[in-house]
């Protein structure tokens, strides 16, 4: 019977050349090859490549096992030493050696020191062959695991530099389960910018370099720039990352000094804490249900950052249950009260921007003078809403909730509208800042609607029990860098009025210094006075509001008054003069003026009328005591308001009177 070598000669033959062959590749010493492999990688990556042993791993793929080996840097690159290493293995793609690129898919590096860099061209030192001639191929590699070693990367064009320090071992971030198997632990710091940062990672036994699409897990908590991070999830390629899903947390004394090492333009704020998910794909970043604090405030929403060009863009939905106005304040320049400096856990101040803007408030000044920072405004666009459904303000202000939404398009500011809920009113506001001038442009219009007069002014007693609502409608534009030097700049109009309702009588009565009606009220009870009309209209021009009208008419009094409010001196003075509409005794009725600095508002009485009054009572008490009261009897010559023609001096606000 004729055997299969017999009558299959030729494959017989093929077989037996292909066993010797494995044979020979089994015991060949490839370590005589090592002179010739490092000629040829020298030329295939034009840089001085040296091996000290050289060996090859029968697998699929196989793995090229390199000892004592240093390869150089490509050209403008420092050091001149790309990599040293005790040991490095090499899993070669086979099917890629006969093709444009070899496809390094892992490489294995026992206590290396490697120099990873990317120049201000953008070319980098880990793709081998010859820059910009695609031609001649290149060496890619794909993966990357370390074993006691130093890694160096430095980024010209992200201006970035790290160093890493790389073992071997169980992960002391996190004992659980889950990260058990994140076997390479990292220490790592450097710079972004002129931004410091350090930290310590854990990940698995490879890193993905680039073009994988295969993510790695990754545990990491850094510092940068005194804001602490921390992320569990997983990283796409790491030096030009494709995905990331992660759990991210982010605490920190201030949200601006994330910029520009992360090129989110954010605003001044209290100290914060954020925790949620981050997520990057298709070149947007996103931090989706995210609940965290500003200072006393609470926040939570969703966010997302797409570096598009020429300008990145920002979209964030935001909602507080309870937001301090407090902790609004470094947005627009006020900075916290001058009582809340913070304090260090030995008493000491702190030493952060927060503490800085508290030591600063101290200068007389009310309007916040802290400047815009145009290259801020101008860094990204930006559409934002904010939902707030309690605010805590100081017990003077009868704020309730909030809700603002802003846009920012080239350098353009809008605020369409900011809505704020005010003594069971509500003041609606819409403000264009135009950043693409220096100094800014603004243009702003606010309408007040339904304010309660009991509640506008809830620390005053002899307010509880009134009754009304109050309408104002106010626009300006003006040119600055700040809300102070906006305001001190600015023209437009500005309008207030009300119909209806009723006011305390003992405080009207105080007003006019009636003696004799106030002790009356006093023995028997307050009681209310229906208001016919009440109106001011003022006309603003660089930054002086000067009264057309001021007008508060009551079934019991008529106040009218005169003035102005400087608000680039910050300087305001306003005369009232009462006439009352009933006859009484002991009435020092002389008119009041208001005036003083927004910082310490005060009052006198008009010094001539008091004392003509004063005198006269005098001289005659010397004839008979009784007779001192007789300067002191008000006729009452006071009129009804003609309440038509306030209502046309202050028509845009009447609009808003609910009770007109």
């Amino acid at each position: 019977m004729a055997t299969y070598a017999s009558r299959h000669p030729k494959l017989s033959i093929l077989a037996a050349v292909i066993v010797a062959l494995l044979i020979l590749l089994a015991i060949f010493d490839w370590n005589w090859l090592r002179g010739p492999v490092e000629r040829m990688a020298s030329a295939k990556t034009e840089r001085p490549v040296s091996l000290g042993h050289f060996d090859v791993k029968l697998s699929w793929p196989p793995v090229i096992q390199l000892r004592d080996v240093h390869i150089g840097n490509i050209q403008g690159a420092s050091p001149p030493q790309m990599i040293a290493a005790d040991e490095i293995d090499v899993a070669v793609d086979v099917r890629s050696l006969f093709g444009h690129d070899i496809v390094i898919p892992h490489v294995r590096l026992e206590k290396p020191d490697v120099h990873l860099q990317r120049l201000a061209d953008g070319s980098t030192n880990w793709t081998f062959g010859k820059p910009g001639k695609p031609s001649e191929g290149s060496v890619k590699v794909l993966g990357l695991a370390v074993d006691h070693g130093n890694i160096e990367y430095a980024d010209r064009m992200l201006d970035i530099d790290v160093s890493v320090q790389a073992a071997t071992g169980p992960s002391q971030l996190n004992d659980s389960p889950l990260h058990r198997s994140l076997t390479t632990q990292l220490a790592f710091k450097g710079h972004y910018g002129k931004t410091p940062f350090d930290g310590t990672a854990s990940t698995g036994d490879v890193l993905s370099l680039q073009e994988t699409g295969k993510p790695f897990a990754l545990l990491t908590k850094f510092t940068l720039n005194k804001t602490r991070i921390s992320a569990d999830g997983s990283v796409t390629d790491l030096l030009k990352p494709s995905a990331i899903d992660a759990q991210l947390s982010v605490a920190g004394p201030d949200l601006a000094l994330l910029y520009p090492a992360l090129p989110v333009a954010l605003p001044n704020s209290p100290p914060y804490r954020f925790a949620g998910r981050f997520v990057m794909h298709d070149k947007t970043y996103a931090y989706n249900g995210f609940k965290g604090v500003i200072g006393k405030s609470d926040i939570a929403g969703d966010a997302s950052f797409t570096p598009r060009t020429p300008r990145p863009f920002l979209e964030a939905k935001l909602r507080s249950n309870y937001l301090s106005l407090e902790d609004l304040g470094p947005l627009i320049g006020t900075g916290p009260r001058p009582g809340s400096i913070p304090k260090n856990a030995d008493g000491t101040p702190e030493v952060s921007p927060r503490a800085d803007a508290v030591m600063k408030a101290g200068t007389g000044r009310v309007l916040p003078q802290k400047a815009f920072k145009l290259d801020k405004l101008n860094a990204m666009d930006t559409a934002l809403t904010l939902d707030v459904k309690k605010l805590n303000v100081p017990d003077e202000l009868p704020l309730e909730d909030l809700h603002a939404s802003l846009k920012v398009d080239a350098g353009k500011l809008q605020l369409s509208p900011l809505k704020l809920g005010v003594a069971s009113g509500s003041i609606v506001a819409y403000v264009t800042l135009d950043g693409r001038q220096d100094p800014i442009a603004i243009d702003a219009t606010i309408d007040v609607s339904h304010a309660r007069l009991a509640e506008l002014f809830p620390t005053v007693k002899a307010m509880r029990t009134s009754a009304g609502a109050v309408g104002a409608k106010v626009h300006l534009i003006g040119r600055g860098n700040s809300i102070a030097t906006l305001l001190a700049t600015s023209n437009g109009t500005a309008q207030f009025a009300m119909s209806g309702g009723t006011v305390s009588n003992l405080m009207m009565e105080a007003v006019g210094l009636d003696g004799g009606e106030i002790i009356k009220y006093l023995v028997r009870g307050d009681e209310q006075t229906p208001i016919r009309c009440a109106g001011a209209a003022f006309k603003v021009s660089e930054g002086v509001a000067t009264s057309n009208v001021i007008v508060f008419d009551t079934g019991d009094t008529r106040v009218d008054g005169d003035g102005y409010v400087d608000m680039k001196n910050e300087q305001f003075d306003v005369l009232l003069k009462p006439e009352p509409k009933d006859r009484s005794i002991l009435a020092l009725r002389v008119p009041v003026r208001l005036h003083g600095s927004f910082a310490k508002p005060g009052y006198s009485l008009k010094a001539g009328e008091l004392a003509l009054r004063g005198g006269a009572a005098i001289a005659l008490g010397l004839v008979n005591p009784l007779l001192a009261l007789v300067p002191l009897i008000e006729t009452g010559p006071g009129t009804n308001t003609d309440c038509a023609a306030v209502f046309r001096a202050t028509a845009s606000a009447v609009k808003d009177d609910k009770t007109k």
